[in-house]
Formats: structure tokens, C-alpha cells, sequence
């Protein structure tokens, strides 16, 4: 099975700025897919599917400021799914 390289770097959060967020910088047919329903998301967070050529790659979640109160993103978390590698890139 070929392993698929994801390429991000670290990215300013909606705060002071700190690198807490992440930029996709594949740059081929990358989309970001809600993956959990409003209700599920009450505590700050939501997830997200990366799909690379209509192909699930890994699981994005962002939490927001203020316990979620807030449209600021405070961080960010990538996990790859099987089949993928993070590579940080500077």
C-alpha cells in the first residue's frame, strides 16, 4: 500500500499568534469536511475530514476560544489515518 505524504506547516492561531494552527500546504485537490454534527460540537471543537483526491487522509480538529464561545481558533490537531504521513514542513 502506497503511504500518502500530507504536507502542513504551523500556522498563527486568532490570539496572540502563536503557531497553535495548522495550514494544509498540499496543494492538489485538498478538501476539509465537516465530519461531526452542531450538536456534537458543544464543547469548542469540531472535527474534520482532509480529503486528498477523494481519498479520507487524516482528521483535522480545531478547538475555539473563550470554551468555544468564540469564532477565533485557539489550536489546532492534526492525527493521520492509515495509509498517511504527516510531513511538518518549515
Amino acid at each position: 500500500m502506497e503511504t500518502w505524504k500530507l504536507e502542513v506547516r504551523r500556522a498563527p492561531d486568532g490570539y496572540r499568534g502563536d503557531l497553535d494552527c495548522i495550514e494544509i500546504v498540499t496543494d492538489n485537490n485538498v478538501q476539509v469536511v465537516p465530519r461531526l454534527s452542531q450538536e456534537q460540537t458543544w464543547d469548542g471543537h469540531e472535527e474534520e475530514t482532509v480529503v486528498w483526491n477523494g481519498r479520507p487522509v487524516a482528521i483535522l480538529k480545531t478547538w475555539y476560544g473563550d470554551g468555544g464561545r468564540s469564532y477565533r481558533v485557539a489550536a489546532q490537531e492534526i492525527e493521520p489515518l492509515p495509509g498517511t504521513e504527516i510531513v511538518w514542513m518549515d
